[in-house]
């Protein structure tokens, strides 16, 4: 979210670096079409990609921006992240690339594994080609701009009209989610565990299935 507020944070912290991290919009969305706390609509997770790099750009002409793409990470962590020291004002040390093994794996722990490879063009195996060439569409001239090829010639009408409803439906969904966080807002202005909760119950259920939410105890400890 931060990339919405890159303008202000840097006249908030002048001098401070921007980094900007590039995917292939394609990966993002075959990513993000398995999380549970992402839309479900094809056109939704493209414009995620769209937005959020749209908004990084506004601060590309200071000094302290940089650009970095995904792909060269992975393929050639060493030379990136010696990139990405230089331009924050750190010294590079091999340590950046041990990786932690003390954790069992899970997504979110992901992070702190071995820079790998393996998500690099996953999208050729699980996007359908209509899908891609939603994504392509909806990408545009910034899809090009950032150095990806098209992976679709064309997107039919059919297919293209089918992905615009399909958006529709999810947002509207979403926003039905949302119901129960804009009334604990309303009536409960200054609960912000309650309000919380309400944004990452999904998640929050998922993590901790049976365990009650703090707010929800009366005597307020975890137990």
């Amino acid at each position: 979210m931060h990339a919405y507020f890159t303008e202000t944070l840097c006249q908030w912290f002048p001098g401070s670096p921007v980094i900007h991290l590039v995917r292939d919009p394609r990966d993002v969305v075959a990513s993000l079409q398995r999380m549970s706390w992402a839309p479900r609509s094809i056109v939704n997770n493209t414009m995620f990609w769209v937005r959020f790099n749209r908004a990084a750009e506004k601060s590309q002409h200071r000094p302290e921006y940089l650009r970095v793409y995904y792909e060269q990470l992975v393929a050639n962590p060493e030379r990136e992240l010696v990139r990405i020291c230089a331009h924050i004002g750190e010294d590079y040390s091999d340590t950046l690339l041990a990786a932690d093994s003390s954790e069992p794996y899970s997504w979110p722990r992901s992070a702190s594994g071995a820079v790998t490879t393996g998500r690099l063009g996953r999208w050729r195996e699980q996007l359908a080609p209509d899908d891609v060439a939603v994504i392509d569409w909806i990408a545009g001239a910034r899809l090009q701009a950032y150095g990806y090829s098209p992976g679709a010639s064309s997107v039919s009408i059919a297919a293209a009209t089918r992905a615009m409803i399909q958006a529709g439906v999810d947002l509207a969904r979403r926003r039905l989610d949302q119901f129960p966080y804009k009334w604990v807002c309303w009536t409960q202005p200054t609960n912000l565990a309650a309000q919380e909760y309400c944004t990452y119950r999904d998640r929050w259920d998922a993590m901790f299935p049976g365990l009650q939410p703090l707010h929800a105890r009366r005597d307020g400890v975890r137990r």
